[in-house]
């Protein structure tokens, strides 16, 4: 009489296949996740405007130009109102004390001057069942992030605000992997 010999173990995956089948049609609609991704997003670029860049061992943008900064703050300024004053109340090189803040390179944040880039990419925010985007419409925002030729031979530099670093993507795989879990547990 020979004895047998050996185990088995049997996982009945009846549960499992059903928990899986359920996450697989609920991910069908991917629109909650990728909502959540383009506000991370969104969160992103806006840091990028206030780092002028530098995140993420991005490089910080390069300065303006002094004729760009000049110009800028004579509007700044406003109609009538000029830079220069007497010497005798301007101060050192005829510039008030403000405008001489504001015309050092860093007085001025760069591509910030209205604001317009900034907001339109927070509006540029979009998602639906298989993405999530952040960009901007404006006509002048691809020159910024890429850089290249203006008119009248004006040469602008890359500015990239367009950009996510590793800690937002490690923020979008948590959000990611926490959304999954939450699917899960509620199939």
């Amino acid at each position: 009489m020979a004895a047998e010999q050996g185990v088995t173990i049997i996982y009945d995956d009846t549960s499992v296949k059903a928990g899986l089948s359920a996450l697989s049609r609920r991910l069908k609609n991917m629109r909650p996740v990728y909502r959540v991704i383009s506000e991370i997003m969104k969160e992103a670029v806006d840091s990028n405007f206030v780092a002028e860049g530098a995140r993420g061992g991005h490089a910080k943008w390069k300065p303006l130009a002094f004729a760009t900064r000049l110009g800028r703050l004579n509007r700044k300024m406003g109609k009538g109102k000029s830079v220069y004053l007497k010497r005798k109340r301007a101060g050192r090189f005829g510039f008030r004390a403000k405008a001489l803040r504001m015309m050092a390179p860093g007085g001025i944040k760069i591509l910030q001057d209205t604001g317009r880039l900034r907001r339109s990419c927070a509006a540029g925010t979009s998602f639906n069942r298989y993405q999530a985007s952040v960009g901007s419409d404006l006509v002048y925002a691809r020159i910024h992030q890429l850089g290249g030729k203006a008119g009248k031979g004006v040469t602008i530099p890359a500015r990239p605000y367009l950009f996510l670093v590793s800690s937002d993507l490690v923020e979008i795989e948590a959000t990611i992997a926490d959304m999954l879990i939450a699917e899960w547990d509620r199939a």
